[in-house]
């Protein structure tokens, strides 16, 4: 990829995770395993990084098959343990062939689908606490030293919680996204 992206920098981490830094940004991606296909036309049999029809970043190595980055979490072990600790009983999970790299939370029979965003963001390295909802309507994962920003499907019940909120164990407030009092 680098050689594709003269400048860039690759760090392979956790399940498989890449992160490209390029530009000033890091982007967070995986492989998908299907592949996008093979090589032709104008550029097939060199090093190459870019978009598809569909928006989604495509890397193919000189002429052979074309490789889907979708966006991905720095650690799916690390953000399922901040979310147990949240929300006890929660369940996370990738969503196999998900274009978008989503992840579905689950608690007592209600889910909520999450798109990590692809690149990290910048001034939310100095994050102490494990997760926090942005004013901006997004979720805030403190994955290691990094910080992530997956977008939410209706977590607003997240938004006010406090240590003593018990809406977070039921998933009927968060159903009809009443905030925790």
């Amino acid at each position: 990829m680098t050689t594709a992206l003269p400048g860039a920098t690759l760090k392979p981490g956790a399940e498989g995770v890449l992160q490209l830094g390029f530009g000033g940004t890091t982007y967070v991606l995986k492989p998908d395993w299907t592949g996008a296909g093979v090589g032709t036309g104008a550029g097939a049999g060199t090093h190459r990084i870019g978009v598809d029809e569909q928006g989604r970043i495509v890397f193919q190595a000189g002429s052979g098959p074309k490789q889907l980055l979708l966006p991905a979490l720095l650690s799916t072990a690390q953000a399922q343990g901040i979310f147990s600790a949240a929300m006890p009983g929660s369940t996370l999970a990738v969503q196999p062939g998900s274009s978008d790299g989503a992840f579905t939370l689950t608690l007592g029979g209600q889910a909520w689908r999450l798109v990590p965003q692809l690149a990290l963001p910048t001034g939310a390295a100095g994050q102490r606490e494990p997760w926090r909802m942005g004013a901006d309507g997004v979720l805030y994962l403190k994955l290691g030293t990094q910080v992530q920003v997956a977008a939410s499907g209706g977590l607003t019940c997240l938004r006010k919680r406090s240590a003593t909120c018990s809406d977070l164990a039921s998933p009927s407030p968060c159903a009809t996204g009443a905030a925790c009092r």
